[in-house]
């Protein structure tokens, strides 16, 4: 086609002719085209233009979320398709004894367990089942405790530890006080200092028995061996000291628990007793059980102490002055009393028999009631006093 341009208004209606002759194309033969049979496929997703579309790598994370949501959505003529998942089996773990034994060695190997005396030789001849470990795990794990226990207690020092061990017998731990002040004034003193070095054996040969005018005469000796040997001699008399004091203390101690072991061994044989004569005692077993429970059955506690129903009622007498006065005439004479009791228990259990024996007797009694009334009662009708005497 030329390049010419034309002015349609400026032509003739032969030019318009050619013109259009040159711009409307020929008509081809339409060509019949058979298609080829193929498997019918999925429809694609019509897809506009992507022009203004924005890259993935552009998304913001809402953007991002949203766009999984419309491909997760079903199309339309598309059926969904299922992820496929595969489940692989697996064998349930079963710990055997092998495991156990493994896992208690790790436990010693990483310093959580203490190692049991004779582990190397021991741990291959037990039977290692879940609960022989949890016995094991239990008592490692109380170990524990107790030895942190005794680590903070050893942390306080030996003082203290007297002291709570002095505590537990019963006995006043303001026994121990002048021990330890005795204790710290020695310590306190300077065997360096010549003063302070005649102070301590001066003390020293007090301890052993020595009067006066011998630690005197002692020291004097020991001066003229000159100074560095009555120092040095005053550090051995010092240590000599403390040592004696400590001694002492922990006689002091060791006394009172043998003295705790005595009282409670008493106490336990007394208390045995009153249980026995409390179920020799003729009484109903109601009785028997509310006298134990009165003696024995601590159901109080105040400021961490418990106690019985005899303490309190004890405790009550105490502060009580008409209580304890007659408390006080029973203890007098306590034999007089429950000889009172007995008397007044068998007047009670004759006044009993007496009473269900009246009531015996008086249903099995005859009438005192004349014939004539017994006759007449038998009757059907009125009684008639006057029947007999008509008769007459």
């Amino acid at each position: 086609m030329s390049d010419q341009l034309f002015q349609v208004d400026l032509l003739t209606e032969d030019d318009l002719t050619e013109v259009s002759a040159q711009v409307t194309p020929t008509p081809e033969k339409e060509k019949v085209v058979v298609a080829p049979v193929v498997k019918k496929q999925e429809a694609a997703p019509t897809i506009e233009s992507t022009e203004n579309t924005p890259s993935l790598e552009f998304l913001t994370e809402e953007e991002a979320d949203i766009t999984e949501e419309v491909d997760d959505k079903e199309k339309p003529g598309q059926k969904k398709v299922e992820p496929k998942t595969t489940t692989k089996k697996s064998d349930t773990f079963k710990p055997d004894s092998e495991y156990f034994k493994t896992l208690a060695q790790y436990h010693i190997d990483n310093g959580d367990w203490e190692e049991p005396e004779g582990w190397e030789e021991g741990k291959d001849t037990v039977e290692w089942t879940p609960e022989f470990f949890a016995d094991i795990q239990k008592k490692q794990f109380d170990y524990k405790i107790q030895k942190g226990l005794a680590e903070e207690k050893g942390s306080y020092g030996s003082q203290y530890n007297q002291l709570l061990e002095y505590a537990k017998t019963g006995a006043p731990v303001e026994n121990l006080y002048s021990s330890f002040q005795e204790e710290q004034d020695i310590e306190s003193l300077d065997h360096n200092d010549i003063d302070q070095a005649e102070t301590i054996l001066a003390n020293y040969y007090e301890s052993i028995g020595w009067d006066k005018s011998e630690i005197k005469e002692e020291l004097d000796a020991l001066k003229d061996r000159g100074e560095d040997k009555f120092k040095s001699i005053a550090e051995k008399r010092k240590g000599d000291l403390v040592k004696a004091i400590q001694e002492d203390r922990k006689g002091e101690i060791e006394k009172a628990k043998v003295q705790k072991e005595q009282n409670d061994a008493y106490w336990t044989n007394f208390n045995t007793q009153v249980r026995e004569f409390i179920h020799k005692e003729d009484a109903p077993e109601r009785e028997k059980k509310a006298a134990e429970e009165f003696f024995f059955k601590q159901k109080y506690e105040s400021n961490g102490r418990k106690y019985t129903e005899y303490d309190k009622v004890s405790s009550e007498i105490r502060n009580n002055p008409e209580k304890f006065f007659q408390f006080g005439k029973y203890l007098m004479n306590p034999e007089k009393f429950a000889e009172k009791t007995k008397v007044e228990k068998e007047v009670k259990k004759n006044i009993f028999s007496n009473l269900r024996s009246g009531q015996a007797e008086l249903g099995n009694k005859k009438t005192t009631e004349s014939p004539e009334f017994q006759g007449a009662s038998k009757k059907s009708g009125q009684y008639n006093p006057f029947e007999g005497f008509l008769k007459r």
